[in-house]
Order: C-alpha cells, then sequence, then structure tokens
C-alpha cells in the first residue's frame, strides 16, 4: 500500500507555544503503514509558503499548518491551485479559519481530522497581489491587528486589552467601495471582507458567510456609541452580529476600495496594500481538509452549507 505523505509545518512562536506537544502527539498517531509524515520548523515570516510550495511540487499529499491564522495563512498560500491539500492543527490565538469549518480545537481530534483526509475545495480571495483565505479587512480591526503584532503577548487577554486601549482614539475611516459595478461611499468603524464568518476565538463577523459560495461578504460596521459596545461584542460572540442596526452586509465578487490609510490585515496579519485595494473571488481554488459529520460544527454553517460540503467531499 502506498504511504501518504504528509508535511507538518510548525511556527514555533505562534499562540501560547507547547508545540512540542505536536512532536509527539505525531509520533504516536502517524505511525505505521498508512502514512509517512516529515516536520518542518518555520524561520521566518513567509518561510511556510516557501515549504508548502516545495511540498507540493514534491508530491506531498497533506500539508499541515500547526500555529494560527497566520501560519494558516501562509501554508495555504503555497498550496493554492495545487492538488496538495492543507489541514489545519489549531494552536494559535484565534484559529478563526479552524473554528469557522469545524476542526476541533483539542490536538488529538485534529489529528484525527488529518488521518480521516477527506478534503474538500473552498474559495480563496486574492486582494492586490496578495491573498487571504478567512477575513481580512480594514479600520479598527486592522488598527489592532497591526498593534497586537508589536505587543508581544499573544492571547485573547492581550487582543481584549489593545481593543481596550484604542478605542478612545480611534476615529472612523471614510471609504469608497465598487462592489461589482455598483459604488457605494460608507464611513466605517470597520470594514471587513469576509469569505469564512469569523475573525478568530468564536468572534462571528458574517453568520452567513460562505467559503464556497463563490462570494466575499463585505461587513461595513458603523461608529456606534460607546454604551452599546457590550451589546455588539455579545452579538459577536453569539454568532447574531448580523441582527444589529450597525452591521451592513453587502455580497459581491469583484470590489474595489479606496481608503485614507494604507494598512490592513488578511487573516489577522498586519499588512500595508496602499490606500487602493482589488479584491476578487477565486472560487474552488484551496483543497482543505475537513471534519466529518461527527465532530460538532457551527449550527448555523451545518444547517445553510451542509450540501454543498457533502456534495464537496471526496470519500
Amino acid at each position: 500500500m502506498t504511504k501518504r505523505k504528509i508535511l507538518i509545518i510548525i511556527n514555533p512562536i505562534s499562540g501560547t507555544g507547547k508545540h512540542q506537544s505536536v512532536v509527539v502527539a505525531a509520533q504516536e498517531m502517524l505511525k505505521g503503514d498508512e502514512f509517512e509524515y516529515e516536520l518542518a520548523f518555520t524561520k521566518a515570516r513567509n518561510h511556510a509558503t516557501e515549504l508548502s510550495a516545495e511540498a507540493a511540487k514534491a508530491g506531498v499529499d497533506i500539508v499541515a499548518a500547526v500555529g494560527g491564522d497566520g501560519t494558516m495563512h501562509e501554508v495555504a498560500k503555497g498550496l493554492v491551485g495545487t492538488t496538495t491539500a492543507m489541514a489545519i492543527l489549531p494552536r494559535g490565538s484565534g484559529n478563526g479559519l479552524a473554528r469557522n469549518m469545524g476542526i476541533p480545537m483539542k490536538l488529538k481530534n485534529a489529528i484525527e481530522v488529518l488521518k480521516n483526509a477527506k478534503t474538500m475545495k473552498i474559495d480563496t480571495v486574492l486582494i492586490n497581489e496578495d491573498r487571504f483565505f478567512g477575513v481580512a479587512g480594514i479600520g479598527f480591526d486592522a488598527l489592532i491587528a497591526w498593534k497586537f503584532a508589536e505587543f508581544g503577548k499573544r492571547g485573547l487577554q492581550s487582543y481584549i486589552k489593545i481593543s481596550l486601549s484604542e478605542w478612545a482614539k480611534y476615529k472612523p475611516v471614510e471609504v469608497e467601495l465598487e462592489i461589482d459595478g455598483k459604488k457605494y461611499f460608507k464611513t466605517a468603524f470597520l470594514m471587513s471582507f469576509a469569505n469564512s464568518s469569523q475573525f478568530g476565538n468564536n468572534a462571528v463577523i458574517s453568520p452567513n458567510a460562505s467559503i464556497v459560495d463563490g462570494l466575499i461578504d463585505v461587513c461595513v460596521m458603523k461608529e456606534f456609541p460607546s454604551h452599546q459596545a457590550p451589546g455588539i461584542a455579545t452579538r459577536m460572540f453569539t454568532n447574531s452580529i448580523d441582527k444589529s442596526r450597525y452591521l451592513e452586509v453587502i455580497q459581491g465578487k469583484d470590489i474595489k476600495v479606496k481608503q485614507e490609510f494604507d494598512f490592513c490585515h488578511l487573516d489577522g496579519e498586519p499588512v500595508k496594500l496602499g490606500n487602493e485595494m482589488h479584491i476578487r473571488v477565486d472560487p474552488k481554488s484551496l483543497n482543505i481538509v475537513v471534519p466529518g459529520i461527527e465532530y460538532s460544527m457551527n449550527k448555523s454553517y451545518i444547517e445553510k452549507f451542509k450540501e454543498k460540503l457533502v456534495s464537496s467531499i471526496n470519500n
């Protein structure tokens, strides 16, 4: 029997560390005649992209990203348009795409998903000369992504601390949009471009976003009074932010953005792409390992996209 080749790419500084547990779990769970795996540790920014692209060229079946959304982002960029599938072993701070896909946060369960190797093709999104897979954004969340990257200490508590610190001095941004040829002018507290549903840590910005529908959800969060902040936060963490009068969602395939600043985030990673951005869907361009129905997924995700998920899975 031909062994399935797996490359496990580990970002040793992602999330809160403890990646030695991945090494031990892989030794325990991937031994035997079915798998042939290797471990690789990233050494610099974009190293994971180089490693995953090389693996795809070498005919590796699955590349597993060990870390958070930043690691996932880099690994996925090297696999777009190839037959090699990406698996995610979530070890980061937010794990937004993994949570959206219903991938278990417990390491051994995530490795079981990897071993089962059910795959589907998902949309990815081009943004200028770059790409993202879950959520990109400008405005407040982009600012916090920059501050978070500079902060040093990872985790949800750090993210909340930075957000509260920046809140009082933040001013909304003026944005000119063109979505599938129609123009809009928006003043936004934040603006997210959602391929998947959430930022991470189950903070959902677009409950109805789908990674298989060929559309981007442009989520415009209007400025809101400070006393509304707890309610908005509650809605994000209870999958009901789309019911807020402060959020407007416009769907489209081809989006042009002009903003007064040049910073944004791609899957939580801070980048500068200039004042103008061109965002467009690249349908079904990435193979990704997904869990079977036996794992608990977000209920709204199952109800709305189960049919598409099941039809896309390669048994």
